[in-house]
C-alpha cells in the first residue's frame, strides 16, 4: 500500500480488540488499539505508515496482529513509500 491499508474484522459477538503493527524485526511500531470493546459486526481499521509517534515508518514489510478476546492473528503488510 502507498497511502493507507485497511484491516477488516468481522466479530460474532462483542468482544475487546487489541491491534498493534509489527517490524521486520518484531519491534511494536504502532498500537492502532489497547483492548477496545467492539459490538458483534463488521469493524475496519485503517493504518496510514505511520508509528506511534505520526512519524511516516520506512518502506517495507510489516505484520499486524489482532487480538480478540484470547484469540489472535496477524497477516502481512508491505508498505511502498511514493514520494
Amino acid at each position: 500500500f502507498s497511502e493507507q491499508t485497511v484491516i477488516n474484522i468481522s466479530l460474532s459477538s462483542a468482544s475487546m480488540l487489541k491491534i498493534d503493527i509489527y517490524d521486520q524485526l518484531g519491534r511494536k511500531v504502532k498500537s492502532m488499539l489497547d483492548n477496545t470493546k467492539y459490538d458483534s459486526g463488521k469493524h475496519s481499521f485503517y493504518w496510514n505508515g505511520t508509528n506511534d509517534q505520526n512519524s511516516k515508518v520506512e518502506q517495507g514489510i510489516y505484520y499486524y496482529k489482532v487480538s480478540v478476546n484470547e484469540t489472535s492473528f496477524s497477516g502481512k503488510i508491505i508498505f511502498v513509500d511514493q514520494q
